[in-house]
């Protein structure tokens, strides 16, 4: 139990550490190159709600954007493309 709570601890501090990205769009395309976002969504399906809340809630900080119009037109693209990752993960499940 004692080594399930510290994994529990390190992948809640791991997921609290790339809310930084919110503010740093320019490193979005190292995140889907490095398929970070396929991690993610696996994430959202783990057994503790809590880290697919924390999961949720790094989607959302990611996909608000700064407003400039280049980098939403790749927020949007983002976007899309997590739900399309999704929707094929949901449905092979």
């Amino acid at each position: 139990p004692g080594k399930w709570i510290d994994s529990e601890v390190a992948l809640d501090e791991a997921l609290s550490s790339l809310h930084v990205l919110g503010s740093s769009p320019s490193l979005y395309p190292v995140l889907i190159e490095l398929k970070s976002h396929e991690s993610l969504l696996g994430l959202l399906a783990h057994e503790n709600v809590d880290i697919g809340g924390a999961v949720l809630t790094l989607f959302t900080e990611l996909l608000e954007g700064s407003g400039d119009p280049v980098e939403q037109r790749f927020v949007e693209g983002l976007f899309v493309f997590l739900l399309f990752l999704l929707f094929h993960v949901c449905s092979f499940s």
